[in-house]
C-alpha cells in the first residue's frame, strides 16, 4: 500500500512541477525534464511538448553565475514525440510557431577533446547554444548541433545533421546539411 501511496505522491508532485513551470503552455505527462534549480525553462502561451519528450537544462560545472543555461520555447510552438533537447552549459532559444518533428534532437554543448584527458570527463570546450527563429520546421530524426542558428521559416529535412547556420527561408537537407533551395 505504502508503494502505490508514494507512487501516487510522485506522478501529482511531477504533474504540479509541469503544470507550474508550462504555465501558459503544455507539457504532456509523458515528457521528461531535468532540470537544475537555477535554469530557465519557458514555455510560451499555447507551447505544446509532446510524450517521450526530453528537455535537459542543465549547468556545466564551474560555469560561471552569469552563464545560467536556458530553455525558451515560444508562443506556439511545437516539440514533437522523443525530442531530445539538452543544454549542458549552453541554451537552447526556441522562436514562436516552430515544429519539431519526432526524434529532433538539439544538442547545445559539446564535450573538450583535448588529447590525453578522458572525453566524458572535459568540460564544454565552449558556452554554446542553438537558436531556432519563429515559424521553422525541423523534420523528423533531425539534429541540430552547438552554436547554430537556423532561421525564420527555415525548413530542415528529415534526418539532417545541421553543422553551421541556416538563413532565413531556407531549405536544407543531408548530412551534413546542405542548402537546397530557398522558400517562395
Amino acid at each position: 500500500m505504502r508503494d502505490v501511496v508514494e507512487r501516487s505522491w510522485d506522478d501529482y508532485t511531477e504533474w504540479r512541477f509541469k503544470k507550474d513551470i508550462a504555465a501558459p503552455g503544455c507539457i504532456h505527462r509523458g515528457a521528461i525534464l531535468l532540470k537544475d534549480p537555477d535554469c530557465e525553462l519557458t514555455l510560451g502561451k499555447g507551447a505544446f511538448i509532446e510524450q517521450g519528450a526530453i528537455l535537459y537544462c542543465r549547468n556545466a560545472a564551474g560555469s560561471p553565475a552569469s552563464a545560467k543555461s536556458y530553455i525558451r520555447i515560444g508562443e506556439n510552438s511545437f516539440i514533437g514525440h522523443y525530442c531530445n533537447l539538452r543544454t549542458g552549459g549552453g541554451f537552447i532559444d526556441i522562436g514562436r510557431d516552430v515544429l519539431l518533428g519526432q526524434f529532433v534532437s538539439l544538442i547545445a554543448s559539446g564535450h573538450g577533446i583535448r588529447a590525453g584527458v578522458l572525453i566524458r570527463i572535459q568540460e564544454p570546450s565552449a558556452r554554446m547554444g542553438i537558436r531556432i527563429g519563429d515559424g521553422a520546421w525541423i523534420g523528423v530524426n533531425a539534429v541540430v548541433l552547438p552554436g547554430v542558428t537556423v532561421g525564420a521559416g527555415a525548413v530542415v529535412g528529415a534526418a539532417a545533421v545541421v553543422t553551421h547556420d541556416v538563413p532565413p527561408n531556407a531549405i536544407v537537407a543531408g548530412n551534413p546539411a546542405r542548402i537546397l533551395r530557398y522558400r517562395d
